[in-house]
């Protein structure tokens, strides 16, 4: 291997997530500015979305790490198939997941994002059966700090975990 395999490889390693091949935490955020500055650019709809599976503690606390590990990868591979090139996904951290996409309107997220919880529902998971993910989004319509834009997608996603989980709220639903 020659320095420039190397240093790709290094590279490579550093901005994703081993276990799951998205990019980690410190890399998404890397993007967020980058992307906000293209939407704007080209006036698209760029939304931050914020996931999580739902009693995922249980999953690791009845089958073990190395079966919740697994559990990840699947949940990622899911997400990679039903996203787009153009959007940017990463492990946000432990069984979090976060998305930066662009759409025509909200109404246009809220299906896309409908059809990755339902595909994520009605994949048959050895041992566990079903499993589901509450999803909160916020639509990009101004410019604000990152942690003000996360909190406002964690608020939308705390509401759908608060009320029954296994659904989509838009931050504007909560307003």
């Amino acid at each position: 291997m020659n320095w420039q395999q190397e240093y790709n490889r290094v590279h490579d390693s550093s901005i994703h997530d081993g276990l799951t091949g998205l990019l980690n935490h410190k890399a998404f955020l890397d993007r967020f500015d980058e992307e906000v500055s293209r939407a704007g650019r080209f006036n698209h709809m760029l939304g931050l979305v914020i996931l999580d599976l739902d009693k995922f503690k249980s999953i690791n606390d009845s089958y073990g790490h190395l079966y919740g590990d697994y559990v990840l990868e699947e949940v990622s591979n899911i997400i990679k198939e039903n996203v787009r090139a153009i959007d940017v996904v990463g492990r946000y951290g432990g069984e979090e997941f976060a998305m930066l996409f662009q759409a025509e309107t909200e109404g246009d997220a809220h299906v896309a994002l409908n059809r990755l919880r339902l595909n994520v529902a009605q994949y048959p998971f050895p041992q566990i059966g079903q499993l589901t993910i509450s999803i909160g989004f916020l639509e990009l319509v101004s410019i604000d700090t990152v942690s003000s834009i996360v909190n406002q997608a964690d608020l939308a996603l705390y509401y759908s975990k608060n009320t029954g989980r296994n659904r989509v709220t838009s931050y504007s639903e909560l307003e």
